[in-house]
């Protein structure tokens, strides 16, 4: 009698074909060579990754070299030496040496895409050996936001409150305090306009306005007002910068005797500033200014005074790092005036080192 084993095996082997005929094997269609992965797409997959990761590297290596953006907040101090040639301004011509403390801090917050602040204070302390009468010690504290809708055009407000005292000179200590408003406008990439006025009131400390007889007013204290109107010409090539300006002004005072102190100014000034090398770089400037008193005349004629004011400064700047430079200047005025008596010549030169922080 057979076994039941073989009978099994049989079974199971044409349940198996009959299992697998059930299911088709997949056409050539595909797998089409189009479709099928070979060792050549696999390579230049490779390689566009590998160029990738070269160019991500490369941006990284330009991001690391590219100069940062203006910092939002600079710190300076800085120390100088000089000599004035006529410190008073007048026919005496007697000149003193002189030293100079300086600190500067600025923060400029970034309030939006289009709206910019900026908060200052600035401290000057000038010690004369001999005329110990101009000593000064001066505190000016500003703010000011920009408006930029657009990138040519740019709107500044701003405030300005200081206090200017002479320790030794009481009577010419006084506030000053300024609003002001310009507007920017970059015509091309090398030319920017700009028009500005700005409010200025100044106030003495201890000084008294007097009347037309030359009295002290009881309990009023003498006052400035002045009214500036500006226009301003940038031009930008290569390593230079020139900048000519033209300013108008009124001022008005309280001070009634001889009206002393109301006048008008005319001020016409021209910068011209070039970069010699990465390290040095220097400054070079003129302006004539003319002041037309309204009342004010000359003693013995029946005349207006009228003063010319000449000058012309230059300054040389080293940078020894991007925190510490050196800095010479010399400026040199001359005032020609209808009244002989104020007619003056002064020369400064002063040389000094700044440290940022």
């Amino acid at each position: 009698m057979p076994s039941a084993a073989p009978r099994n095996r049989v079974r199971f082997i044409l349940f198996l074909i009959s299992f697998l005929a059930a299911f088709p094997l997949p056409s050539a269609k595909a797998l089409e060579p189009s479709e099928r992965p070979s060792a050549d797409s696999e390579a230049a997959e490779r390689t566009a990754l590998f160029i990738g990761l070269l160019k991500r590297r490369a941006q990284r290596l330009l991001e690391a070299r590219r100069e940062p953006p203006p910092p939002r907040m600079n710190v300076s101090a800085g120390i100088s030496e000089g000599y004035e040639s006529n410190v008073n301004l007048d026919g005496a011509r007697k000149g003193d040496y002189f030293t100079e403390e300086s600190f500067n801090f600025v923060v400029r917050p970034i309030l939006l895409s289009w709206l910019n602040g900026e908060l200052s204070h600035s401290l000057l302390l000038t010690h004369f050996q001999e005329l110990t009468d101009s000593n000064l010690w001066m505190n000016i504290f500003t703010g000011g936001i920009q408006f930029q809708p657009k990138q040519l055009l740019r709107l500044d407000l701003g405030a300005e409150y200081g206090i200017l005292n002479f320790p030794y000179s009481s009577d010419s200590s006084f506030f000053d305090q300024r609003a002001r408003a310009h507007l920017a406008l970059a015509q091309t990439p090398w030319l920017t306009h700009k028009i500005g006025w700005t409010y200025q009131l100044r106030e003495y400390d201890t000084r008294k306005a007097r009347d037309s007889s030359n009295n002290q007013l009881p309990g009023v204290n003498r006052e400035d007002q002045r009214h500036i109107f500006l226009y301003e010409a940038q031009v930008r090539v290569r390593k230079a910068s020139a900048r000519i300006s033209g300013e108008f002004y009124r001022n008005f005072s309280n001070e009634q005797f001889q009206e002393y102190y109301d006048w008008e100014n005319i001020k016409l000034r021209a910068t011209l500033t070039r970069i010699f090398s990465p390290r040095w770089f220097g400054t070079f400037s003129g302006s004539f200014e003319r002041k037309n008193y309204e009342r004010r005349s000359v003693p013995a004629i029946d005349i207006s005074e009228r003063d010319n004011l000449y000058t012309l400064a230059g300054s040389a700047i080293y940078s020894l790092n991007s925190n510490v430079s050196f800095t010479y200047s010399l400026t040199y005025r001359y005032q020609d005036s209808n009244d002989p008596r104020l007619d003056f010549t002064d020369w400064i030169q002063q040389v000094g080192v700044t440290v940022g922080f």
